[in-house]
């Protein structure tokens, strides 16, 4: 479920392109339908450069974040 809410479903997928994009990021490293969030962002870290992890780590984390916040909104008419 978790991993459905935040990356499989076609509204994260677009989200997490729009932001891969916007950062610079390659496409490459957006998550797949298939895979699932805790092996996704372990294998992509992987692909970073070493200097730039905690930053790729705080993007995932905050959109991961924002995703859930706005999955609550609509189901518990909540901000």
């Amino acid at each position: 479920m978790v991993d459905h809410i935040l990356q499989q479903c076609v509204f994260s997928r677009q989200v997490w392109y729009t932001c891969m994009t916007r950062m610079g990021l390659r496409v490459e490293l957006c998550p797949t339908y298939e895979s699932q969030l805790v092996q996704w962002w372990t294998e992509a870290r992987k692909r970073i450069h070493k200097q730039t992890r905690k930053g790729f780590d705080t993007f995932v984390m905050l959109i991961c974040w924002t995703l859930w916040k706005q999955r609550n909104a609509r189901v518990f008419g909540s901000n």
